[in-house]
């Protein structure tokens, strides 16, 4: 099960406050590497790559005929490439005609989601929730919690942060976006007892109740323990080697040292990638023949497991335009049915690393 965000927005939120917050975030889309899954013309070719994240409208084709939205999406990460479910965030996601002044607190949307409750139940009946996809813990799930804690903060208890989330990794996030702003925000109610605790005391429920949504609601420390353990022991190998996890091969440079395991990982895939193209031979062979731009095509028609940015696709593009010998080192990568996303940081290395490659061959 993958690491997720849910978010938990009261409808006593109006239109103005949260167009307001939501504008706050879009600075944020420029800050961190937010990168978003989409069809791009690259070089004549429609591809399917990974382009920064920016807001957009789009069709909204589930809410009537020619119906669009305004609003930004998150698949991943544009540095390091890994994703995970899309995530969205529109500017019209709340409408004045559903506005309560009286809806009461965005918790009582992740106790309705979380707990032993029914959202027939009248006290839920005007809270809603958004986000709830997985991220897979990858680097992108830190600068999303970074956005939400940012619309806590703006909106108060009327906005709620749950879900597969740490204690950590909301006082993480807060120390991240606190880089950029001239008033730091604090973290999230949840990690703060006291806060917590008056806002748990202001909810429609017997006192009984309270405490049990106190004690499952609330970011305590055990649960972190693991993690910070985690990092301790990762950290202890991130200083034998230059390059000791498979996310750290597209950095590789000549005079790095890389842990054995992955030098022999990357000899062997280049193994791999030669028995294919011996395979495949003919295959290659007219390809070799035909034009830069069809070979160009027949990679992007071909792949479905590597998903690269626009800015990698021009550069393998003009690798090929320039030597049509290139070809081969990419071929194989269309072959190939990627299953772990240390198999994807791999091959991603291996197309767009060239010291890489080179290492790989020796």
């Amino acid at each position: 099960m993958g690491e997720y965000i849910s978010l938990a927005v009261s409808n006593s939120v109006s239109k103005a406050e949260w167009v307001q917050a939501y504008e706050e975030t879009l600075r944020f889309l420029k800050i961190f590497p937010l990168a978003e899954r989409r069809k791009v013309n690259v070089k004549g070719i429609d591809t399917i790559c990974l382009i920064p994240t920016a807001e957009k409208e789009e069709s909204a084709w589930w809410l009537g005929k020619n119906a669009k939205r305004i609003g930004w999406t998150a698949s991943g990460d544009y540095e390091t490439m890994q994703t995970a479910d899309d995530i969205s965030l529109f500017r019209d996601f709340v409408q004045g005609d559903l506005f309560d002044q009286e809806a009461g607190d965005a918790m009582l949307g992740a106790i309705a989601d979380c707990m032993d409750y029914s959202w027939e139940d009248p006290r839920f009946q005007k809270v809603r929730t958004t986000w709830g996809r997985t991220t897979s813990g990858k680097p992108y799930h830190i600068y999303l919690l970074a956005i939400a804690c940012l619309l806590e903060a703006r909106l108060g208890d009327k906005i709620f942060i749950y879900g597969d989330i740490t204690r950590s990794q909301c006082l993480q996030a807060t120390e991240l976006i606190n880089q950029y702003l001239d008033e730091p925000i604090q973290p999230p109610s949840r990690c703060v007892p006291d806060r917590f605790y008056e806002r748990v005391e202001r909810l429609p429920f017997s006192t009984e109740e309270k405490q049990k949504i106190y004690a499952s609601l609330l970011l305590g420390e055990n649960a972190d323990e693991l993690l910070i353990q985690r990092l301790y022991e990762r950290g202890k190998v991130d200083k034998e080697y230059d390059i000791s996890d498979y996310e750290d091969l597209l950095r590789y440079k000549p005079g790095d040292t890389i842990h054995p395991v992955l030098e022999a990982a990357a000899k062997k895939s280049y193994g791999v990638c030669q028995h294919i193209l011996q395979a495949e031979a003919d295959l290659v062979d007219r390809l070799m023949r035909d034009t830069a731009y069809n070979r160009c095509k027949w990679l992007v028609s071909e792949n479905t497991s590597i998903l690269l940015r626009e800015k990698d696709w021009e550069k393998i593009f003009a690798d090929i335009e320039n030597n049509k010998e290139s070809v081969k080192r990419y071929y194989p990568f269309t072959c190939l049915r990627i299953n772990s996303e240390d198999q994807a940081a791999m091959i991603r290395a291996m197309a767009l690393n060239d010291d890489f490659f080179s290492l790989a061959r020796q």
